[in-house]
Order: C-alpha cells, then sequence, then structure tokens
C-alpha cells in the first residue's frame, strides 16, 4: 500500500501497463508475426485521382497472372459500414466513384508481394475524372452531386451543430474586455510505431476468422458482419498486441473488410501489412480545423461569455465526425463556467 494513501491499493500508487512485461521481453506477437500455412499477401490498389467516377474495372490480366488467387473490386462488396451507426457511409472499396486520392479501388491476394504489385500495375480502370472538392469552403456550395447521400441542403456539410445557453449578445455588450481570435489547426495523424496489418482466415466450415491491429475489435465484428453478408457468431475477431495506436486505430478499416473479402474468395488465409504511406493515406487522424473565438471578461477579470464558429475538414469518410463536431463546441470551455456559451460546428 502507499504511505500517503494507506486505505488504497492502486491510487497513489504506479501501477504497470498490463501488457508491458510481454513487449519489454520480446514475447507480445503481433499481427504482422502472424504465418498461417498456405497464407498470401494481399495488396490495395489505390485512385490516383481525388474524384472519379469508376466507369469500368478490367482484372482479367491481374487474374490471369501466374501466383494471383483472387482479386475483388467494389462491386462484389457494396454494403456500407462505419464506426458509428448514424454514419455508415464507408465501403471496402469504391464503388461507383473514388472520393480522395488513395481511395482504395481493388485488392489482390498473391503468392507473394512482387506478384501482387505486378497484377495491381495489370488492372486497368476506365475513369471520368470529376471537379475535385479539395477545401471547406468548396464543401459549403451547393451541389447536386454531394459526395455521400447524408449531407445537408444540397452541399457536402456532412454535420452541423449549433449549442447556445445564456446570452452572449448581452455579455458581449456589457464586458469591460472582449478580445477575438482566429486559429488554424492541422492534420494529425497518430504516428503510431506499428502500421496498419490484418489477417483473414475464411475457413471451409463458413467461418471467418480475423487478426487485426485494432483498438474497436468489436466495432469490427459488427462493420464485417454487415459487409461480408454474414452472421456475426460465425465471425471471430481477434485482437493481438497493439504497437501503438493512440485513437488511430478505433474505426473498422476498408482494408479489414478488403483482407476477409480476398480469403473468402480464394479459401486461403490472407495477410495485408500496410506500409508507412498507406498508413497516411488510410489513418483517419485529427480533424484540421479553422477556429473564430470570442471571450469576454468583467471588470474583475472573470470570464463571462465565450462566442466560437469552427469549420472542421472531415475529408472522406465520416468516421467519428458526428461526435467531433459536438465535441469541438462543448469541450472548447475547458475547465471555466461561462454564464454566456455560443457555438456553431460545421463538419465538410
Amino acid at each position: 500500500m502507499s504511505p500517503d494513501y494507506p486505505d488504497y491499493q492502486v491510487i497513489g500508487k504506479r501501477v504497470p501497463l498490463v501488457d508491458a512485461w510481454g513487449k519489454v521481453a520480446g514475447q507480445a506477437v503481433y499481427t504482422d508475426d502472424i504465418k498461417l500455412p498456405g497464407m498470401l499477401v494481399g495488396r490495395i490498389l489505390r485512385s490516383p485521382h481525388a474524384h472519379a467516377r469508376i466507369r469500368g474495372i478490367d482484372t482479367s490480366a491481374a487474374e490471369a497472372l501466374a501466383g494471383v488467387r483472387a482479386v475483388v473490386t467494389g462491386k462484389e462488396a457494396p454494403a456500407r459500414f462505419g464506426v458509428l451507426p448514424i454514419s455508415k457511409d464507408e465501403t471496402a472499396m469504391a464503388v461507383a466513384k473514388a472520393i480522395y486520392i488513395g481511395d482504395n479501388v481493388a485488392g489482390v491476394a498473391a503468392d507473394t508481394e512482387a506478384i501482387a504489385l505486378e497484377a495491381l500495375k495489370s488492372i486497368r480502370v476506365d475513369w471520368e475524372v470529376l471537379p475535385a472538392i479539395l477545401r471547406p469552403e468548396d464543401a459549403l456550395m451547393p451541389t447536386s452531386d454531394p459526395l455521400h447521400e447524408k449531407t445537408l441542403r444540397g452541399t457536402n456539410i456532412h454535420k452541423e451543430v449549433e449549442q447556445e445557453f445564456g446570452d452572449v449578445a448581452v455579455a458581449l455588450k456589457d464586458a469591460k474586455a472582449v478580445a477575438s481570435g482566429d486559429f488554424e489547426f492541422v492534420g494529425v495523424t497518430h504516428a503510431f510505431t506499428e502500421p496498419m496489418c490484418t489477417v483473414a482466415l475464411f475457413e471451409p466450415d463458413g467461418r471467418l476468422t480475423v487478426w487485426s491491429a485494432q483498438q474497436v475489435p468489436h466495432y469490427l465484428h459488427r462493420a464485417l458482419a454487415d459487409v461480408m453478408e454474414m452472421p456475426m457468431h460465425r465471425i471471430r475477431v481477434i485482437r493481438p498486441f497493439v504497437g501503438g495506436a493512440f485513437g488511430g486505430k478505433s474505426d473498422p478499416f476498408p482494408h479489414e473488410m478488403i483482407c476477409a473479402l480476398l480469403s473468402r474468395k480464394c479459401g486461403r488465409p490472407v495477410k495485408i501489412l500496410f506500409d508507412r504511406e498507406e498508413v497516411f493515406l488510410s489513418n483517419h487522424g485529427r480533424h484540421p480545423t479553422k477556429t473564430h473565438m470570442t471571450l469576454a471578461a468583467d471588470a474583475d477579470g472573470k470570464l463571462t461569455a465565450l462566442d466560437l464558429k469552427a469549420q472542421i475538414d472531415g475529408g472522406a469518410w465520416g468516421s467519428f465526425g458526428v461526435v467531433t463536431t459536438y465535441y469541438n463546441g462543448v469541450l472548447s470551455m475547458g475547465p471555466y463556467r461561462f454564464p454566456a456559451f455560443r457555438y456553431q460546428g460545421r463538419r465538410l
């Protein structure tokens, strides 16, 4: 027991991380350490365009290559998934069009990585390049062809939140001091050491086992059931040791779906291991955000009002965007008590 807290066994004491000993001893088994008999290498073909319609995909040359065991495309798995039930907008691969540079277009499983990469080069995609939406300001503009079905008022606004209590206008008028500023936060990836990695095994009895570097195996379980159109009791998700995540592995990801689809198609285990560039392309990092903020204080220096507007660049997919649009507002007050507060947040 801690001498400072004699009645407690945990509070006031150093508590080691439960998986620390296995990691420092070099005995931890990570996803890339898993090797199954007959395992294939999975690789993903990605879009070179920020916004483009897929008029057709010809995979015949890839399928004809010696050593290629399976090729999958988006039309084989059109079901949508997402970490939040109210914003399921991702698919395993682009079905009708790609909406960011790096969007998944096709998956290949082959005997070796070299063969898989050669197969990717032989896939022919007939693209119709569309105007790109590169800035949040562009997403505010009216459009007849939004990137997703559930957007607001004929724009590409994904989520809009307005919160208010007290009378901000009066508080600003009566304040002895008012300060305003514009703040810009760049996007940040989580920079975990272990890249994304998934192993999938579709077994002869029709059951699926997926090992993945994941923080949310239960979310992945649900997403796999949606995309694979399988009952959950026939899917098993195993989370090996995770070599860092910090929130960056807290979504079900398309590559996990692609890995499972490839394994089912060829009947053999498949591993997809990202390189670092793929991690940056696929990772759902911190949103780039532009915020205009106004603070008011009385003659004693007490804060009396906070007024802010946030413009949040959500990227291609919903992910946790619905809740982060709220977080930008409710968490902005920090530990301070404000009699008046107003927030408008838009995630684009």
